[in-house]
């Protein structure tokens, strides 16, 4: 009896920590000229990772999730890493040949058989595009705690007490080329029940903007790191999304009522503060405190 008790409770634990927020989703960019080229990461408004050399660099263990590759000409892209390296250098494909959001856009998806990434070591990208002229590249990393299976974890049971819902929300925020927005603070356009919610994903319309990511201000932490999920953004409303569905990375996070959940976006051109469009994937915990933890 006391192992079955100490199993259900590490299910349980499993299940709180899968279904808060543990991905996250990391940038690089590059003005391209046609050569294979070191792409930066993208740390502007980054709190949680570091990068060294302008490289993402891990010392707790992740595995790789999925990779997103961006640009109008790209002709190669791959991961550079010394580890790797010594095997073959790891070769990223499909690409998108547009940084504008395509209609259901290629990933390289990885989930069912993530990549572990080396600790300690400079996880760096090139990319190879622009062969006519300068043009800006980008790739998008998704990455998880490793042994971690996020997607895996289903949302809670669709019930007419805990519902499955989707809701409108808006955000308003200026966008700059090549580097994340601060967060802001959303708006549900209707008004919420009081109580707790899990996001379990989103889609947000923002025409010159590659990713979103969310912050959930009381987000668990794993190995004292706070993580943002993330996916990418649609370019029109009405766009044919990603495949996959709005939760293909695991639920987001949790937030009550009182305290919502913020967003950012990946800016491929600056523009003054405007107001965008979303729909996040919701299911209702029940009721909760203005103090409490979901």
């Amino acid at each position: 009896m006391g192992e079955l008790l100490m199993v259900a409770l590490a299910v349980a634990i499993m299940w709180v920590v899968c279904t808060q927020g543990l991905n996250q989703v990391l940038g690089y960019y590059v003005s391209n000229n046609g050569l294979l080229t070191d792409t930066p990461a993208i740390t502007t408004n980054e709190t949680s990772f570091s990068a060294r050399n302008g490289h993402w660099i891990f010392t707790e263990q992740y595995d790789l999730a999925a990779v997103f590759i961006a640009g109008a000409t790209v002709t190669q892209a791959q991961i550079f890493d010394s580890t790797y390296n010594a095997i073959n250098i790891p070769q990223l494909y499909p690409p998108n040949l547009s940084i504008t959001p395509l209609t259901n856009p290629n990933v390289l998806d990885l989930r069912m058989q993530p990549w572990p990434i080396p600790m300690n070591e400079e996880f760096a990208m090139q990319i190879s595009g622009g062969a006519g002229g300068a043009e800006p590249d980008y790739a998008l990393l998704w990455i998880v705690p490793s042994g971690s299976a996020p997607w895996l974890v289903a949302p809670p049971p669709n019930t007419l007490g805990s519902p499955r819902i989707y809701a409108n929300v808006t955000a308003t925020v200026a966008l700059t080329a090549q580097v994340w927005s601060p967060f802001v603070t959303m708006a549900f356009v209707n008004p919420l029940k009081g109580g707790a919610y899990q996001v379990n994903g989103a889609w947000w319309i923002v025409g010159h903007s590659l990713a979103y990511k969310h912050n959930f201000v009381k987000a668990p932490l794993y190995n004292n790191r706070k993580m943002f999920p993330g996916g990418l953004v649609e370019n029109a409303y009405g766009n044919v999304p990603l495949r996959h569905g709005t939760g293909w990375m695991g639920a987001h996070g949790r937030f009550n009522n009182f305290e919502l959940p913020q967003v950012a976006f990946l800016g491929t051109t600056t523009e003054a503060s405007a107001t965008y469009n979303g729909v996040l994937d919701l299911t209702y915990l029940g009721n909760t405190g203005a103090d409490a933890q979901p």
